[in-house]
């Protein structure tokens, strides 16, 4: 029986993500972009980039939590959230793409009792990588709510999924 290429790339894509969990991280540096919406009263939660900052408060682009799945990686319970206006990105049940330069996306999925074990952040940034949108994509994980985040895969690792929705600019989340 012939394999999927959907299938195919989930498995690519969780193996991808194992890898790097094992043996990548970078000690907690963490690279910044400031936010579109970000306030001077906000901070980022601990070991995320200043761009996340009051994330919780933006649009969110689904109306209810996204269910846990084999097939899906980041965690379980999924929101997905960004740091722009509906009405500036959204036009009848589609994005408006490409979504412009400073567009931070943050997706947040749980782990045992943490509703936020994961974080994936994608970052707008002009010029940074035109083969991939101009993403710069990382994600964090933490070991508890009391811990700080710090990097559990980017780059690579997020692309290879991510290459299924280039049509999305790169999102697999479309507003509800």
């Amino acid at each position: 029986m012939p394999i999927g290429v959907a299938w195919f790339t989930r498995i690519l894509c969780a193996v991808a993500v194992a890898l790097l969990a094992a043996g990548c991280g970078d000690g907690g540096n963490v690279a910044t972009t400031p936010s579109t919406t970000t306030s001077a009263a906000q901070t980022p939660l601990p070991g995320l980039p200043e761009s996340t900052a009051g994330f919780e408060d933006w649009f969110r682009l689904n109306d209810r939590p996204i269910a846990d799945s084999p097939d899906t990686p980041h965690g379980t319970a999924k929101n997905v959230y960004m740091n722009r206006d509906r009405d500036e990105v959204v036009d009848g049940p589609k994005l408006r793409v490409p979504l412009p330069p400073g567009t931070v996306v943050v997706k947040t999925g749980g782990r045992g009792g943490d509703p936020m074990a994961f974080v994936s952040v994608m970052e707008k940034v002009p010029d940074f990588d035109p083969q991939h949108g101009d993403w710069r994509f990382t994600e964090y994980v933490r070991t508890g709510e009391a811990a700080g985040y710090t990097v559990l895969a980017e780059g690579p690792a997020c692309w290879a999924c991510h290459a299924g929705v280039t049509g999305q600019d790169w999102l697999f989340t479309t507003p509800d």
